[in-house]
């Protein structure tokens, strides 16, 4: 009997080892529905684990041990079971870093809205926004009072303000000082929200310090497992690209940013690719090659693009859309359906018809087969090396889908992460 206990007290140690964190989930409100967990990297969301929530809307999701270092944000949906017509019933995004809790729900709750138990990094969260909320309505009522009563009272509300502002400065001391991601994700969206220092501030005094924050302050890695990657990275391009003869600041920024990055090959590759993305969107291609070779060490925009190999001769590309992507991927299969959907049109457009290549990351024939045999273009290449394969090594490509766009001499025109930003060009 004893070495039986000591057995089964053994296997589950050994079994627990496995597993990085476990989240019990409770919502009686969904029984049998299936659920997904994904993680939020960069510009995209991995489902990591699914299943189907038992007969009192039960389940027990256990992250493995290969995410024990990821900290940032899942994203946990309850969906109503239909496989074509697939609804959310329960959608919420979740901080994760190697905590064991529960999640429950309560009668009148929205979607995105659950109660945590033994989380304090989503309890603190929870805490954080309800707090500024309250700040924010207390100025908001401010406003208004100093309006109703103008000049005749203006000594008050200003009082008030200054009031309000010295807790507002209490409450972004605790964030900056707090370890908990929640404590980021909370600067990160007060900063992206435009709350500023203090309530009350002058709109380009807002500007300088959201720059300031993303260029000199936001952790990258933060940032890449926070879902606001493209959000965050896209909004600083924006408010650069508006402003006349800015492109030097903007190559400036670009260099500090990747600095910042240090020797996170991985990063800093995704950086430079979300960079090369949003001077792409915003015409800004010709800046690149001024960020200088230490930078850029992908094919960018006006480079040859480089020879694809296959099990043959090496393929040149020539007037041709090529998708970098891998069949785990949600995302990935929304744009191969769009490719597919357009490919018709891209192919039969007289003297600019098109070709479109697909390079997989796939590791396994079987599942690569799976989607290619459903594409209907010539090319579908596959090393089974993932992203260490040759073709993924030499575009740079450290997320998918990845869209580039290569013209008749073969010269790089664009890279994209979804095929609308091709078309509407």
């Amino acid at each position: 009997m004893y070495k039986a206990i000591m057995f089964l007290v053994l296997s589950l140690f050994s079994l627990s080892s496995l597993w990085a964190q476990s989240i019990r989930v409770a919502f009686s409100s969904y029984p049998h529905l299936p659920y997904y967990f994904a993680l939020k990297q960069g510009n995209k969301m991995d489902t990591i684990v699914s299943g189907f929530l038992d007969d009192a809307g039960k389940a027990l999701i256990l992250i493995p041990e290969h995410y024990s270092s990821f900290r940032g944000i899942g994203r946990l949906s309850v969906t109503d079971g239909c496989e074509t017509c697939s609804i959310y019933k329960k959608s919420l995004n979740i901080i994760v870093n190697n905590e064991d809790f529960t999640i429950s729900e309560k009668a009148g709750m929205n979607e995105d809205e659950a109660i945590y138990l033994a989380s304090p990094e989503n309890e603190s969260l929870q805490n954080y926004m309800a707090r500024y909320k309250d700040f924010a309505g207390e100025f908001n009522a401010l406003a208004v009072s100093a309006n109703e009563m103008k000049a005749l009272f203006y000594a008050s509300p200003q009082q008030q303000l200054a009031d309000l502002n010295k807790r507002y400065q209490v409450f972004l001391q605790e964030l900056q000082q707090s370890p908990l991601y929640a404590a980021r994700m909370m600067e990160l969206l007060l900063s992206l929200s435009g709350a500023g220092s203090r309530f009350g501030i002058d709109s380009e005094t807002l500007r300088q310090e959201q720059l300031s924050f993303i260029t000199e302050k936001l952790d990258y890695m933060d940032l890449y497992h926070s879902g606001f990657w493209e959000t965050t990275l896209g909004f600083w391009c924006e408010q650069n690209v508006y402003r006349e003869d800015n492109d030097n600041e903007l190559l400036i920024q670009s260099r500090r940013m990747i600095d910042r990055i240090g020797d996170d090959v991985f990063l800093r590759r995704e950086m430079i690719q979300e960079i090369i993305r949003q001077f792409s969107r915003y015409g800004k291609d010709m800046l690149l090659p001024e960020l200088g070779e230490d930078y850029l060490t992908i094919p960018i925009y006006g480079k040859l693009s480089p020879a694809l190999s296959t099990e043959g001769l090496p393929l040149h590309p020539r007037n041709c859309l090529i998708v970098f992507y891998d069949s785990h991927c949600g995302s990935c299969h929304n744009e191969l359906h769009e490719l597919a959907k357009h490919y018709k049109s891209l192919l039969n457009n007289g003297h600019n018809s098109m070709e479109v290549i697909s390079v997989a990351a796939d590791m396994e024939k079987s599942q690569f087969d799976a989607t290619a045999e459903k594409l209907p273009w010539h090319y579908k290449l596959c090393d089974y090396k993932g992203f260490e394969g040759e073709n993924f090594s030499n575009y740079g490509i450290v997320a998918t889908p990845t869209i580039i766009f290569v013209d008749e001499q073969g010269i790089i025109r664009g890279r994209y992460a979804r095929l609308k930003e091709f078309l509407k060009q």
